[in-house]
């Protein structure tokens, strides 16, 4: 694709243009927007990102801690904190990345591109208070009161009997319907590389702020009216 005379565009070529046909800078190859989520490699590595610090603006990348990229890469889904971000940078559609925007892509205001996410429809999560990530392994498994042998797919007992419960992590709002309870471990302690179930590493600090995507509830956008400037869940 190309158009304009205006030179290529920038922030198409480091995959962050979400403009489309209103850039009014050249967009090469067959390719008209990213497909994918721009993460930060910086961000991930061992010497951090200081691109802010160093010039003044905000990195023009996403900054995600690099377990929650490996599993958006394995499964497509990411926490509410990490997608809110993502809307909010780009202009998109969080009811179009539910698959529940009433809108079309010409009425709605905010960008319908997917970027290789896949959400938990807001049906199949039971309510249950704010998303839980980043706060250790052992503390989401007491705070439901899950089955560690049932996450382990080793309970049994049938789910009447068990005292504990059995919840697959899409119904407590913590992945979607790819996502295991080997994920989830592998998320919430991931500097480990040993079997689940293993040490507890206890509460991780992503310096991303709170990661229970606090404002957001299931998903759902509450007090996030469009003068809120939270791009795709503003318009929710």
């Amino acid at each position: 694709m190309s158009r304009g005379n205006d030179g290529d565009c920038k922030d198409f070529i480091k995959g962050v243009c979400f403009r489309g046909n209103k850039c009014k800078y050249r967009h090469s190859g067959e390719k008209a927007e990213p497909e994918n989520v721009p993460f930060c490699k910086d961000f991930m590595s061992e010497r951090g990102c200081h691109f802010e610090g160093e010039n003044g603006r905000e990195c023009s990348f996403v900054h995600a801690p690099k377990a929650a990229v490996n599993e958006y890469h394995k499964t497509g889904w990411l926490p509410n904190c990490i997608v809110t971000r993502i809307t909010e940078r780009f202009q998109i559609c969080g009811n179009f990345l539910k698959n529940c925007c009433t809108r079309g892509a010409d009425g709605c205001k905010y960008k319908h591109v997917k970027l290789g996410i896949d959400l938990a429809p807001s049906e199949d999560i039971r309510p249950g208070g704010e998303q839980m990530f980043g706060v250790g392994f052992d503390t989401i498994m007491r705070k439901f009161g899950i089955c560690k042998d049932f996450a382990k797919d080793g309970c049994q007992n049938d789910v009447m009997d068990c005292k504990y419960k059995h919840r697959t992590p899409v119904e407590l709002n913590l992945g979607n319907h790819s996502t295991t309870w080997n994920d989830v471990w592998e998320r919430e302690e991931s500097d480990g590389d040993g079997p689940m179930m293993g040490n507890s590493r206890g509460h991780m600090d992503y310096g991303m702020g709170p990661m229970g995507g606090r404002g957001m509830g299931p998903m759902g956008g509450r007090g996030m009216g469009p003068g809120m400037g939270m791009g795709g869940y503003g318009g929710m």
